[in-house]
């Protein structure tokens, strides 16, 4: 009976360390998990900052070039195209009314044709 006892006590305890090397291998692969997705992120925050550099010495660049040219002259080149457009404006404006002119003399000239 005591080497029953013995045996059962054994079994139970090997049971135990089963349960708790299952238990460690889980934990374990919880932290490879982790771990990997650590490594995932840490290259997509690698790549950001590589884009955010890059995009941060050309912001640096269209600063130095628009103080370079300064404000006054951008907006005196503002201006300038405004006034180009509004000149374009007019030209396609007359050119519409010379076709509208042009289609009515067609039209009157068919009805008096007639």
């Amino acid at each position: 009976m005591a080497q029953e006892d013995s045996f059962l006590t054994t079994e139970e305890a090997a049971n135990k360390l089963l349960e708790a090397v299952q238990a460690l291998d889980a934990e374990v692969k919880s932290y490879k998990s982790a771990k990997d997705e650590l490594c995932s992120i840490r290259e997509k925050l690698e790549g950001f900052l590589e884009s955010s550099e890059s995009i941060a010495t050309d912001t640096g660049a269209i600063v130095r070039e628009l103080r370079r040219i300064g404000g006054p002259e951008i907006l005196t080149r503002i201006a300038d195209l405004e006034k180009a457009l509004q000149k374009k404006m007019l030209v396609l404006q007359t050119l519409t009314v010379l076709v509208g002119a042009i289609a009515l003399i067609s039209a009157v000239g068919s009805f008096l044709m007639r």
